[in-house]
């Protein structure tokens, strides 16, 4: 699973394998099965686009 970005201004309703049903909208993340053809075919025309892992802040503990 990846983290996707839908870009197209149009909403998608979605049913993939596995039980994955996602209502997609402009500017919405979503967790998609990379591998599945339907999600390969969305990226190929510029709909999903892969959005990178954020890295997680560095806290720095307080001494006392």
């Amino acid at each position: 699973m990846k983290k996707f970005r839908y870009t197209n201004p149009v909403p998608c309703p979605v049913s993939l394998k596995g039980g994955i049903d996602v209502h997609m909208h402009e500017g919405g993340e979503y967790e998609l099965p990379a591998d599945n053809g339907y999600v390969k075919r969305l990226v190929a025309q510029g709909y999903l686009v892969e959005v990178a892992d954020e890295p997680k802040p560095v806290t720095k503990s307080k001494d006392k």
